[in-house]
C-alpha cells in the first residue's frame, strides 16, 4: 500500500538509499533544489543551497552514489528545455 509522505509543487526524480532516505529534486518559490526526507515519513530537509537568482539552475535525476556519501545529480539553466546543454555534478556529504 503506498503511504504519502509529502507534496510538492514540482518534482524531477528521486533515490533512495539503503538506510531509508530519499533524496529527489523539487522545486518552491521558482526555485530548484535537492531536498531529502526519511522514508518513513519526516519533514522535507533542504541539502542544495539556495541558487544564484541571475541564473536560476534546475537540478534533476538525483542518484546516490554507492556508499552513500555523495550524490550525483543534472543542472541545467532553467530556460533551457535541450538536456544536451545540462552539466553532471557531484555533491560529496
Amino acid at each position: 500500500m503506498p503511504t504519502k509522505l509529502l507534496e510538492l509543487e514540482a518534482f524531477l526524480g528521486a533515490s533512495w538509499t539503503q538506510k531509508d532516505t530519499i533524496y529527489f529534486s523539487t522545486r518552491s518559490n521558482g526555485n530548484w533544489f535537492l531536498a531529502k526526507i526519511s522514508a518513513n515519513g519526516g519533514t522535507l530537509q533542504p541539502v542544495t543551497l539556495t541558487q544564484n537568482p541571475l541564473e536560476p539552475r534546475k537540478v534533476c535525476w538525483p542518484q546516490v552514489l554507492p556508499g552513500g556519501e555523495a550524490i550525483l545529480f543534472t543542472s541545467i539553466a532553467e530556460a533551457s528545455s535541450n538536456p544536451d546543454e545540462g552539466q553532471i555534478e557531484v555533491l560529496s556529504f
